[in-house]
């Protein structure tokens, strides 16, 4: 069993208007900057998105809409090293909404790696959280 992460960040703003921004593919990189340089459309009825990472090119893969809040992604390298899942949830809180990402430490992957990752992403969940409560 891989050792986990989980973290909350508080959104203030309605579940309803949250969602509709964040799990429409084409605006992540509006809070994770390292993917503007490269991020198109690769198919899967718009859920697969080439993108250009500093390890390389990967096509990232999000969950197709659904009523229960999950956001997940998985990073697939395209030299076929293995994928990583990243579950995330958007759950309805009164006015607002938390946005719970949970980070697995993969097998091989050093503590300090590992805290690395989850530092770096949780400031682009970050950046979510001021786009969306600002937008």
């Amino acid at each position: 069993m891989l050792k986990s992460q989980i973290v909350q960040i508080p959104i203030n703003r309605r579940y309803d208007e949250v969602y509709r921004i964040v799990s429409k593919a084409e605006n992540f990189p509006r809070w994770s900057p390292v993917l503007e340089p490269r991020f198109e459309p690769r198919g899967n009825d718009g859920r697969d998105w080439l993108v250009e990472l500093p390890t390389g090119l990967h096509v990232v893969r999000f969950s197709p809409p659904n009523d229960y809040g999950v956001l997940d992604y998985t990073v697939i390298p395209e030299d076929g090293s293995p994928s990583r899942t990243t579950c995330v949830r958007l759950v309805a809180n009164e006015e607002g909404c938390d946005l719970v990402i949970q980070f697995f430490h993969q097998p091989g992957q050093t503590d300090e790696a590992f805290s690395s990752y989850v530092e770096w992403a949780t400031t682009d969940f970050m950046t979510l959280k001021t786009v969306v409560e600002t937008t």
